[in-house]
């Protein structure tokens, strides 16, 4: 016999999300974790046995090499909270460490701006700038209409480069306006048997600039 879970719907926990346009929206990560603040929640579970954590890290302008890394806690009382953990057995040795889950910036899709527009461009179609970066147009958000506005790009090479030709394999055209920006999407489903479990999330690798992370989670109960 197999079990049954039910599932509720998503519920935001860090960041916000438009009732009307759906686009969800970030809070700035910091380089610690901060168990009281906008990078950290505090969710009732009802001691449902799996949470899934869906996220969007966006890594600063410019930023290269950074990842988020999440931990999450348990607690009965609201007040003392202990880390959930992961056990490894060697030889008959249990080992138990701190769980802890990392997510590298990824470098292949993320959002890249553009001006001077002369053709729009076509989502599934390959744009390619003048110095070679090429990417696969996932969407396209005019800004200021036939003129400016931002490309979400997957399976992208290289390194596009600001004020240079941008075209698609259509007919698109406009000029690099600024770097692109990385997008990391996630989704995260952890075992929970407790009351109370508390989120929190961090930045590292930050050379200049932070960025940001929205989180929802959705509780499966039996």
């Amino acid at each position: 016999m197999s079990t049954r879970y039910a599932i509720q719907d998503p519920a935001v926990l860090i960041g916000s999300k438009s009732t009307s346009t759906n686009i969800a929206t970030g809070v700035t990560l910091t380089d610690y974790y901060n168990f009281d603040g906008t990078t950290s929640k505090v969710i009732e579970t009802g001691e449902a046995p799996i949470i899934e954590l869906n996220g969007i890290y966006t890594a600063g302008t410019g930023e290269t090499a950074n990842s988020v890394e999440i931990i999450v806690e348990a607690s009965s009382d609201r007040v003392n909270w202990y880390r959930l953990l992961n056990e490894s057995i060697t030889d008959g040795t249990s080992t138990l460490t701190d769980r802890e889950f990392t997510h590298v910036q990824s470098t292949t899709y993320g959002t890249l701006g553009y001006d001077a527009e002369s053709v729009g461009f076509t989502a599934g179609l390959l744009v390619t700038g003048n110095g070679g970066a090429t990417g696969i147009v996932e969407s396209d958000t005019e800004i200021v209409a036939d003129t400016s506005g931002t490309l979400l790009l997957s399976n992208v090479t290289g390194t596009f480069i600001n004020d240079e030709a941008l075209t698609d394999s259509g007919s698109g055209a406009a000029a690099v306006n600024g770097v692109l920006t990385s997008v990391t999407r996630f989704s995260l489903p952890i075992d929970i048997s407790n009351k109370l479990v508390r989120i929190s999330v961090k930045e590292t690798g930050v050379a200049s600039n932070a960025g940001t992370i929205f989180i929802e989670g959705v509780v499966n109960t039996k």
